[in-house]
């Protein structure tokens, strides 16, 4: 008897799995939340997935076809028979959405890219993550717009239009890194800056003085650090991301872990990343 009970047990717990769907990017494989599903025939029902890309659809109706739409990805339509083969698990591809770039560096608020007269380059998080360079200075120099003088493989002194140092200006959240009084020579600096942990970067060229000041006579670099996701309920929200790498060009490796921790009003975000490189 203790044997049948067990096996109607195993068999419910399968049941119930099979009811979590869970959505996640096709690109880098990261849980899609905010996600909405809902059956074309009783559009009144709805769900949409939480924050780790999950959501229960045994309140939803098995017959009739299944629409998933988010505003960032392709709509998917499906059934759940088809889920069901797929063990539940489904895949959406980002779409392109033709919105206007925003900047804040050039003007120091936020300002739409087609309108400003100067040059400014805008490196984002997906970038950022696609280039997975070991530095700062190496993310600067991928971007194509920024010499990167190195005398050692951990090392990276960025140069603007042949401004560096005391000419070209580093702030991070609005916090500069450097100023005028500086010294001429090259300048490391920017490598102490963890790029496992930037939102995005701005690279306003030219003489971005009348802002800032005469220590950007050759530009600004500025870089933005992440934020924790606010919890969308209640209950508090908490997401971990970790990496190691190992770069055999330098005999180099790194590893970074992060963590944060939000409820609806307040949140945290804690980090910690090692780097060790080889000689040149």
């Amino acid at each position: 008897m203790k044997y049948f009970v067990l096996v109607l047990f195993c068999v419910y717990l399968g049941f119930a799995q099979g009811q979590v769907l869970s959505i996640f990017n096709k690109t880098n494989l990261t849980p899609i939340g905010g996600a909405q599903i809902v059956n074309v025939n009783f559009p009144e029902s709805k769900v949409y997935t939480n924050p780790n890309g999950q959501v229960d659809v045994s309140t939803l109706s098995k017959d009739g076809k299944w629409t998933i739409r988010h505003p960032f990805y392709t709509s998917v339509s499906t059934d759940y028979n088809e889920l069901q083969s797929q063990n539940f698990r489904l895949y959406l591809s980002e779409k392109l959405n033709d919105l206007d770039e925003v900047v804040v560096t050039a003007s120091r608020f936020e300002e739409k890219k087609k309108d400003l007269v100067q040059k400014v380059e805008l490196i984002r998080s997906t970038q950022l993550q696609q280039m997975n360079q070991s530095s700062t200075a190496d993310v600067l120099a991928n971007s194509g717009n920024v010499l990167v003088q190195k005398s050692q493989q951990g090392g990276g002194s960025p140069i603007i239009r042949g401004f560096e140092t005391n000419r070209v200006l580093i702030v991070i959240d609005g916090v500069r890194m450097n100023n005028a009084i500086y010294r001429g020579g090259h300048l490391q600096n920017v490598i102490t800056i963890d790029n496992s942990m930037l939102e995005k970067v701005e690279i306003a060229f030219g003489p971005s003085s009348a802002v800032y000041g005469s220590d950007a006579l050759g530009g600004v670099m500025h870089f933005y650090s992440k934020s924790p996701s606010f919890s969308p309920s209640e209950k508090v929200l908490v997401q971990a991301n970790a990496y190691a790498r190992y770069f055999s060009a330098a005999s180099g490796f790194a590893a970074h872990a992060d963590v944060s921790a939000a409820n609806q009003k307040l949140g945290s975000i804690s980090s910690f990343t090692f780097s060790k490189f080889g000689d040149l």
